[in-house]
């Protein structure tokens, strides 16, 4: 829900800026969809270094946290502009990539690593690809 919520804050947008089409909607869903697909695909390989097992749902699950922060950017950039917008994506970013890091954390055991690819290391990506993709995802040249 939080997809369609983001995926139709970003179309008004392109509205706003005179350069909507109905084609803004898949172009924008797609997107999202690709990079979600890239994060799950490297975090699922991550786990597989780590030689620890995980669900895709789970996984699906935990990357799309990133929609509400992004929903909740992109009305603050709408409403404020672009230095508040500023202000709550690195709140909102920071939050989503602490949540990630605590799941993740708590969900690879630490029993399970034998040697090779440290763990720490492994989860703390897993959160910066969070806090990463939620910058990627609300960049926009039409806000302010």
């Amino acid at each position: 829900m939080s997809l369609t919520t983001y995926v139709l804050l970003a179309s008004l947008l392109y509205g706003v800026g005179g350069e909507f089409t109905p084609q803004v909607l898949q172009d924008v869903f797609s997107s999202c969809m690709i990079t979600q697909l890239l994060e799950v695909a490297g975090i699922r390989a991550g786990y597989y270094m780590l030689q620890a097992p995980c669900a895709w749902p789970d996984l699906w699950a935990y990357t799309g946290y990133k929609y509400p922060c992004l929903c909740v950017n992109m009305i603050v950039g709408i409403a404020f502009g672009y230095a508040p917008y500023n202000a709550c994506l690195a709140y909102t970013a920071g939050a989503a990539g602490y949540f990630n890091l605590k799941t993740y954390a708590n969900n690879v055991p630490k029993a399970n690593v034998r040697g090779g690819v440290k763990r720490e290391f492994v989860v703390l990506g897993f959160a910066g690809t969070q806090i990463f993709t939620i910058w990627w995802m609300g960049r926009t040249k039409h806000m302010g």
